[in-house]
């Protein structure tokens, strides 16, 4: 297939225009009441040009890829929905059967990832954006990632709320890391699922923390969630029991007195435990491999075997065999933490994509430096924004996932853009917690004023 064509030269200016033209109106009108949406269109053109350069990277320098693949998928579904709408709809609605595939014909091609119901699900996204953009690679990619940068911009906006000194940091911290605007920003299951974690965590937050009991936020945490578990599953079980750790815990604090938040709190923790199990358990068939911890313990320990095999060509790294035991898995927390986190290293770099993420990993380490320098100040933080201690429980537990089964660091730096941000962001606050502390203390005066 031909991903680039006279074609582009025609849809790509035209739907720049479109998006300039909306955000800028988009941004007129909402600045007069936030003050951060002057960030609202740069930050836009950068996630722009991050999936730009993410189409000429896997088209001219790797020359393939799974995210041409799932481009060639989609566009073989949008020539089915015009071959015969309704083969269409059973494809887009049925299961990955061979009844199903029958419904594709020598017309309108036959898909690669057929066979691979996460990699389809990815598909059966994806192709509103081709239909939209004529079927042409680079203005669907670029549809793509103005979609996921509204999805990220609403976590810009939780945080903004939370922490009103640090604007611009907050802006370099979830929507400008350069992973985060390379590999989320393409036709790739991590683009996608960045997109829809970062809705659930802004619905739970409006929901659950904020008690906004707008039907809205339910129905995209449920719709957020659902295609979460339908793509990467285990990023849906390392999201959700810590979420509701966080929302137990911010309701908490809300109760002004202290002897009923040291009767109440318990049994809300208690609940929101209570509640992960079940989640676990109602979920458990969408969970595949992930649906018990023995299986979870034999995943990691088998993926991190192939993905230190001779085929990786040496863009390997080894944390040490393990059993797939607790016991064992329990032994490279560790290791695989600061792998997830803070790898690749800049020596351990092989090619440009890497020297990016290696230096993006230098900056996060010296400013892991520094919190330890200010471990009170992190702790003060910590006991005062639950929200942080979220950012912090799942960056950690996050990265030790994908650390203990990721062994190749090209699948490394992608599979970790889910937890950047949040870690990020953990990372700024403490660093500038000058900043922080004096804005809430410049709240506090304006409420006791009356401002």
């Amino acid at each position: 297939m031909q991903f680039f064509s006279v074609l582009d030269l025609i849809l790509v200016p035209i739907w720049l225009a479109v998006i300039t033209i909306l955000a800028l109106w988009y941004k007129s009108v909402k600045i007069q009441t936030n003050p951060v949406y002057r960030y609202f269109f740069p930050a836009l053109l950068v996630k722009i040009l991050g999936a730009t350069a993410f189409c000429l990277v896997y088209t001219l320098y790797y020359a393939g890829g799974d995210t041409l693949n799932y481009f060639s998928d989609s566009v073989i579904l949008v020539d089915s929905l015009f071959q015969c709408p309704s083969c269409f709809f059973t494809i887009l609605f049925g299961d990955n059967s061979v009844e199903v595939y029958q419904n594709f014909s020598p017309k309108t091609g036959y898909p690669v990832y057929w066979d691979s119901q996460d990699a389809y699900h990815v598909v059966k996204l994806v192709w509103p954006f081709v239909l939209l953009g004529g079927k042409s690679y680079l203005a669907s990619s670029i549809l793509l990632s103005s979609a996921s940068f509204l999805c990220l911009w609403k976590v810009y906006l939780v945080f903004t709320e939370e922490f009103k000194g640090l604007y611009f940091l907050l802006v370099v911290a979830i929507l400008l890391m350069p992973s985060t605007v390379f590999w989320g920003s393409g036709m790739l299951k991590d683009s996608i699922t960045i997109s829809l974690l970062s809705l659930a965590f802004w619905s739970i937050r409006e929901w659950l923390v904020k008690s906004n009991g707008r039907l809205l936020f339910v129905i995209i945490l449920i719709f957020s969630a659902y295609h979460i578990l339908r793509i990467k599953p285990y990023i849906f079980i390392s999201f959700a029991p810590i979420a509701l750790f966080w929302t137990s815990r911010a309701k908490i604090r809300k109760i002004k007195h202290a002897l009923l938040r040291v009767l109440i709190g318990p049994s809300i923790v208690m609940v929101a435990a209570g509640l992960s199990i079940g989640l676990w358990l109602l979920f458990s068939k969408y969970l595949g491999q992930y649906s018990s911890v023995d299986s979870i313990l034999l995943k990691a320990s088998v993926s991190q075997k192939d993905l230190k095999r001779d085929y990786y060509k040496g863009n390997s790294f080894d944390i040490g065999e393990f059993e797939p035991t607790f016991s064992g898995v329990a032994s490279k927390f560790v290791p695989a933490s600061v792998a997830g986190l803070f790898r690749p290293a800049i020596w351990e770099a092989n090619n440009v994509v890497m020297l990016a993420a290696g230096v993006e990993n230098l900056i996060l380490t010296l400013f892991a430096i520094i919190v330890l320098v200010k471990i009170r100040t992190f702790w003060k933080l910590l006991m005062r924004y639950p929200i942080l201690q979220f950012c912090l429980l799942f960056s950690v537990f996050f990265a030790f996932g994908i650390g203990i089964s990721t062994s190749n660091f090209g699948a490394l730096v992608r599979f970790k853009i889910p937890l950047l941000p949040f870690f990020t962001v953990l990372m700024v606050v403490t660093v500038f917690s000058g900043w922080v502390l004096d804005a809430t203390e410049t709240d506090k005066y304006k409420s006791q004023e009356g401002v």
